[in-house]
């Protein structure tokens, strides 16, 4: 160059709109390098020719990226500007100038700058070459090239002559090597976005592009930042007014993995031009501290598994070469061992036979079905947080939809069932006076329900505490990555779910306070199980008192409803009018709440342990009349808020009212659809539900739901951020492939920490009873200090509904 005269000045303005993210500093150069930037700075000029090959070179390399792009990029322009450095690194470096960029910091040695959420398209970007402190060219002259790219960056000259400049800059390696802040940009989520009218508060960018260029450069991660509108807004809930302030906004951006939260949110702040203020950030790679409950956990899985595995093998060749089953075996010692074995193990959970008499068949299709719509219920859990608002708005508008919105209705189902099968057992065995008097049989029969469901559920959490965290992908930042909090919370209250109390304290609706969310249920149904004998005793002394006693309970619990929703001014789900705030801590798990169907179980139980055998024959009208009143009532329960989820204004006595009888209503239809089949009334419908190929989903229900609730999130974390589409598309590509995953995760969970469980608590029990006597079988798992043929009898649903026998 002829001198500096003849370079461009960025200007002020260069200066105040530098883009958002990293010019990190070019590598050290050489001192020939140097010299010769620094006659680049002060001597020649380029010769217009030079020029000419330039543009010529940027037409070349635009061809090239519109053919692999598929773009047009003839509305860009580029303006490159020469500069040079005084310090004693000689750094250039390529900033982008545009209105939406500024300068962050000058710091002692460079200035920083970062990258703006997005790139405006047809719009021109300007370039220059700056060094670290300060830019030396006069702003008096302008040289400038007019190129048809869409940006350059970071290039650092490789010899003295604008000329050679101009070669180097565009030879592919060095285009590609210089090209990370591009993709870096254009991985950021931009706004506006196709679909505003839509309300969107999910601006995702390109997760790919951000992942392809990290390492090269430095190591990037893939955030998303929760934005308020308005520029320097408090971010303190609560605050405005304005129904935007409540969205969950969310925009990703692609920064540098050394970048802590709190600078990704001062970065947006101080350097977007965007009218919102950035509150919070969550990332979706972070470090995970491996320490002592994760080592601790880690070694005890390793061992069991090697146990596992040893057992499995030992008990197969010795099967397969000596034809000696485990089941013969005397030796205690091997038996322990063998209680691990996955041979034996899964021959009890897959086998599929005919049922003897008395069975309740049934029992095991409903399982399944319900435990579908459980994981259904919870797929569509976070659509709340998908790309746009409008079609969650509008989802309860639609008439079928209905069918997830009220898939609460699954867990009462599970409360039904649990209900008939501790009724069931109990009077199907003809306690004597005497045994029901005894207070051994009563500390056996929650001792037995204690170490049938605690050892499971306690294991997967210690399994959820140590490495949920390692859940790590688009979904879970999308979604605050809950599952960290989660696992936080386990660390603390881990204690709660170990004495089954972790359904009380915190009122709100908000799952980072609790530990593994859907165990809830489990401490509701235990916290009714310990009030059952209270309903058992009255029935085996009394009819008249047991069932005056069941209607008591189930009339109290609904004046308890009433009272709850008016003193909270309750919605009756999260749609319609009212407040929704307390309505899980409050209303939904509390055992006083859900009691109703757990008491008509019983009820029904009863009914079919005394005259299930009877096989009363049914006029065929009466049965159809039976099943048409059935599902009359099973409509209501599942569609009768249609008009309320679309707005339609309820008081408060309809909203608990609804509450109340559509929940008692489908206990009704429940214990019609098993009675009904087990006396013989079900025809094809009986046909269907009791063929035995349900037998193998009914025994792992239990472990399907404990594990359910982090399979979903990992199977979400495949698919990627949450695009609702339409509910057809989240059935079929989140909710029965979770659900088959979770079945998957449960058989191996079963064999490994259920079945062996209670193949060691009947060795305990046969110690501690030391004879054959048939043992109080109030619990269903030990009979003749053996196990029962089909296996150990207390497998169920979610939680404890165990298989009749």
């Amino acid at each position: 160059m002829e001198s500096t005269n003849d370079v461009k000045e960025p200007s002020a303005n260069l200066a105040a709109h530098a883009p958002a993210s990293g010019a990190a500093p070019i590598e050290d150069r050489t001192d020939s390098q140097a010299h010769q930037d620094e006659a680049l700075a002060t001597d020649q000029a380029p010769p217009k020719s030079s020029f000419e090959d330039f543009h010529h070179a940027m037409d070349l390399l635009t061809e090239q990226y519109e053919q692999s792009k598929g773009v047009n990029l003839k509305q860009l322009s580029v303006f490159a500007y020469l500069g040079t450095t005084k310090d004693d690194q000689n750094e250039y470096r390529v900033i982008e100038q545009h209105p939406i960029y500024s300068k962050v910091s000058d710091n002692e040695d460079r200035m920083i700058y970062k990258l703006a959420p997005f790139l405006p398209k047809q719009r021109p970007i300007k370039f220059a070459l700056v060094h670290s402190r300060e830019v030396v060219p006069d702003k008096d002259s302008e040289t400038h090239f007019d190129v048809n790219m869409p940006g350059l960056r970071d290039v650092r000259p490789e010899a003295g002559s604008a000329q050679e400049v101009i070669n180097i800059i565009f030879k592919a390696q060095t285009y590609r090597r210089s090209s990370i802040y591009i993709p870096e940009l254009d991985a950021f989520g931009q706004i506006p976005v196709p679909g505003m009218l839509e309300i969107t508060t999910l601006y995702d960018g390109s997760y790919q592009e951000c992942q392809r260029i990290s390492g090269i450069k430095y190591e990037t991660n893939y955030c998303y930042l929760v934005i308020k509108p308005g520029k320097n807004v408090s971010c303190a809930a609560g605050n405005s007014s304005s129904p935007l302030d409540s969205l969950p906004l969310r925009l990703a951006v692609c920064l540098p993995y050394s970048c802590d939260h709190q600078d990704m949110i001062n970065i947006f702040n101080q350097a977007s031009l965007y009218p919102f203020t950035a509150c919070a950030a969550y990332c979706v790679k972070f470090d995970v501290e491996k320490d002592a409950p994760f080592w601790g956990f880690s070694s005890f899985l390793i061992v069991m598994v090697s146990i596992a595995i040893a057992a499995t093998l030992f008990d197969y060749v010795r099967d397969l070469l000596f034809g000696y089953k485990s089941d013969k075996e005397k030796n205690m010692l091997f038996k322990i061992l063998l209680a691990f074995s996955f041979w034996t193990n899964a021959e009890l959970i897959l086998s599929v036979k005919e049922q003897k008499p008395g069975f309740i068949k049934s029992l095991d299709c409903i399982r399944l079905f319900s435990m579908t719509w459980v994981v259904t219920g919870h797929s569509y859990l976070y659509i709340i947080l998908s790309n746009t608002l409008s079609p969650i708005i509008n989802f309860p508008k639609h008439f079928w939809n209905h069918l997830i919105l009220n898939a609460f209705l699954s867990v009462d189902t599970f409360f039904v069932l649990s209900g008939i099968v501790v009724a069931y057992l109990f009077f199907k065995t003809k306690p004597s006076k005497k045994m029901i008097t005894n207070p051994v049989t009563w500390v056996m029969f929650y001792v037995h329900r204690y170490l049938r469901l605690t050892p499971p559920v306690m294991l997967f959490i210690g399994f959820f505490t140590v490495y949920a965290p390692y859940l790590q992908g688009t979904f879970s930042a999308s979604a605050f990555n809950d599952l960290v909090a989660e696992s936080n919370a386990c660390k603390k209250s881990w204690w709660q779910n170990l004495l089954y109390i972790n359904n009380f304290g915190d009122t709100s609706n908000n799952n980072n306070n609790t530990c593994y969310g859907p165990t809830w249920y489990l401490a509701a149904d235990t916290q009714l199980y310990i009030a059952s004998p209270i309903f058992l005793i009255a029935l085996y002394f009394s009819f008249a008192a047991g069932t005056a006693l069941l209607v008591a309970g189930c009339v109290g619990s609904i004046i308890a409803t009433y009272i709850l929703f008016n003193v909270y001014d309750m919605a009756s789900d999260s749609y319609g009018n009212g407040d929704a705030t307390h309505f899980f801590g409050v209303i939904y798990s509390k055992p006083w709440i859900r009691c109703p169907p757990y008491l008509v179980g019983i009820f029904t139980g009863y009914l079919l342990a005394h005259y299930g055998h009877r096989k009363i024959r049914l006029n065929w009208g009466l049965a159809l009349g039976g099943w048409a009143i059935a599902f009359a009532i099973a409509g209501f329960c599942i569609f009768g808020n249609y008009d309320y989820d679309k707005g339609s204004h309820w008081s408060v006595f309809a909203r608990a009212s609804f509450y109340n009888f559509h929940r008692l209503g489908w206990a009704i239809f429940l214990s019609w659809v098993i009675s009904a089949n087990h006396m013989g009334w079900g025809g094809p419908i009986n046909n269907f539900m009791s063929h035995p190929i349900w037998q193998p989903f009914g025994r792992l229900s239990y472990c399907a739901y404990i594990v359910h609730w982090m399979v979903l999130f990992y199977y979400h974390n495949i698919s990627g951020t949450l695009h609702f589409y339409s509910t057809w598309e989240v059935f079929t590509h989140v909710t029965l492939p979770a659900t088959f995953m979770a079945y998957v995760l449960a058989f191996f969970w079963s064999c490994l920490f259920e079945i062996s469980t209670l193949k060691l608590e009947k060795m305990l029990f046969e110690v501690i009873l030391k004879s054959d006597r048939k043992s109080q079988k109030l619990g269903g798992s030990v009979e003749n200090g053996k196990l029962p043929t089909v296996n150990v009898e207390t497998w169920g649903s979610e939680e404890t509904t165990p298989k009749t026998d």
